[in-house]
């Protein structure tokens, strides 16, 4: 780990693992956009194919748990690089796969292998930056995220048009590629690393130990409340602009891409030096205000909404993210909890029932208004995860 006064200083692994984000997430994203396309051109159903790509979602949500215990238990570097290993494979497969057993088996492996590598990544760089730069350090990682997002379905609709399997084959040969620089990676810099605790504790004891800590269950409705008002700008915010201007709904989402490329390293920066509480409240309120904006459907309410959106989200993931580490580090079982980030994912699948029922019984106006004022909930949630409670971490190392 470097030295607090050294924040700037990064470990040379902590560059290489951002860097190692953006590229695999790129290739990552050249692939996700086009799946269902892929199935459908093999003849499979718009039901058959939804399948396959949800069956990947869900395991990669559930899956971080084990990546995360797994990792704490016999140490970050192995088990990266055993899912980097398999997730070359999967993209592999992809490619030469014919039967739907085997994309199902083949998503799901893909969902399983990005839950561990995103948890243990996440793990990784705030093991060897000290806590007050970990916002600053997961803010560059939400950057290389969102560039990969901008960048990734733009190169795979470029290779789609020569085929579907050069896609999937590129993208495991991406990943083969960041297994050999990991893995000299690993061989350069082993002591710099920290290790596997060697704990004696069952999967099912350290999870149980998590369920019953209420500052991690409240930091996980504070994600899945945020996620499940993230959701209705992919789904139902299309549909209310569809009764006014859908032309303009590319240029919202290029808005935010934009948004976030300039701003995730400044608000980073500034997020570091100041409390999490305060700046979680401060996201909270940005983030209900721009939802209730996006019901208007004039042109510059909806890019002002998308711009106090995307300020919101752009400060509250990286603080939220530290301060899920910060009690993992506490208890013990870092990749434990920041493996049940995975779990907020569940805010997607609400998102949009909620989104769609309520924009069928009174429209979009009403719906943001709803969604705006329920996102004002996310303000209670700091008053049970402070991630700071010391009496939490006793009672988490007793039921242990």
């Amino acid at each position: 780990m470097i030295k607090s006064g050294e924040k700037k200083s990064y470990h040379p692994m902590v560059w290489l693992l951002l860097v190692s984000t953006g590229l695999g997430r790129t290739a990552v994203f050249m692939v996700l956009p086009f799946l269902a396309l892929y199935l459908s051109a093999r003849g499979y159903t718009a039901f058959e194919a939804g399948q396959v790509v949800g069956a990947g979602w869900l395991a990669g949500s559930l899956c971080g748990f084990i990546g995360g215990f797994v990792s704490d238990r016999w140490g970050r570097m192995p088990v990266l690089l055993t899912s980097l290993i398999l997730w070359a494979l999967t993209f592999y497969g992809f490619a030469w796969a014919d039967r739907f057993g085997a994309f199902l088996l083949l998503s799901v492996l893909n969902g399983i292998c990005r839950a561990f590598y995103d948890t243990i990544s996440k793990a990784m760089l705030t093991d060897m930056v000290p806590q007050q730069g970990q916002t600053r350090v997961l803010g560059r990682s939400y950057l290389m995220l969102n560039l990969a997002l901008a960048v990734g379905p733009l190169l795979g609709s470029l290779m789609a048009r020569f085929s579907y399997e050069l896609v999937f084959a590129v993208t495991g040969t991406v990943m083969s590629l960041l297994v050999i620089v990991m893995g000299v990676a690993d061989l350069r810099y082993r002591r710099d690393l920290p290790t596997g605790t060697a704990s004696g504790s069952s999967l099912s004891t350290v999870l149980g130990s998590a369920a019953r800590d209420s500052s991690l269950l409240f930091a996980l409705l504070m994600g899945i409340l945020f996620m499940i008002g993230y959701a209705q700008i992919e789904t139902t915010l299309p549909l209310h602009l569809k009764a006014a201007s859908l032309s303009i709904y590319p240029l919202l989402l290029t808005t935010n891409a934009v948004l976030v490329v300039l701003l995730a390293i400044p608000l980073s920066n500034w997020a570091s030096g100041q409390p999490p509480v305060r700046v979680i409240l401060a996201s909270g309120l940005l983030f209900a205000g721009g939802m209730a904006l996006f019901g208007s459907g004039q042109p510059l309410f909806l890019f002002t909404a998308m711009g106090v959106v995307t300020l919101a989200e752009t400060l509250f993931f990286p603080i939220w993210e530290a301060g899920v580490a910060k009690l993992g580090q506490d208890r013990g079982m870092k990749g434990v909890y920041l493996g049940s980030s995975g779990l907020i994912q569940v805010g997607f699948f609400i998102g949009p029932l909620l989104g769609g029922w309520l924009m069928d019984q009174s429209g979009g106006a009403f719906t943001f208004g709803v969604i705006g004022t329920l996102m004002l909930s996310i303000l209670l949630m700091p008053l049970w995860a402070r991630f700071r409670e010391p009496v939490a971490v006793d009672e988490a190392q007793k039921a242990a």
